[in-house]
């Protein structure tokens, strides 16, 4: 464990048995659900009907059905949930969103991270690099 308050680690963390004895904990407003897929749903909806704020990693779960719920469940009980998507607070892609709203790109019509860009044919050590496909501004 990181030892370093200056980082906002807390030396002293608090350790559960279990996820229930954790919810419990009226001093906890929110988790962080970042388990195998198939644990999502069932966690989340446990955190959100103990009053907890949940952010939840992605994919949110199995089947549109148990999105519903979740985001159902949520609204019911005025909590937030959230899902992560990778890299969506990543600088480089706010970046380029600035570039489009702007029109320094002109009109684009296709955007890749290279993670995932060999999909599309394109291949090579650039991860984190964001492809921008358009034509030239006028």
């Amino acid at each position: 464990m990181i030892r370093d308050k200056k980082l906002g680690h807390d030396p002293h963390a608090k350790a559960y048995e279990n996820f229930e004895e954790m919810l419990r904990d009226a001093d906890i407003e929110a988790v962080i659900i970042a388990t195998p897929l198939h644990t999502h749903a069932p966690l989340a909806m446990q955190a959100l009907r103990a009053g907890k704020h949940v952010f939840v990693e992605k994919t949110m779960a199995y089947s549109i059905e148990e999105c519903q719920e979740m985001t159902q469940l949520a609204e019911r009980k005025g909590l937030n949930l959230q899902i992560g998507h990778q890299r969506f607070y990543n600088p480089l892609y706010w970046d380029a969103y600035k570039m489009m709203k702007e029109g320094l790109l002109g009109n684009v019509y296709h955007v890749a991270p290279f993670g995932t860009a060999t999909a599309i044919g394109i291949t090579g050590p650039m991860c984190g690099t964001v492809l921008i496909r358009g034509s030239r501004p006028s």
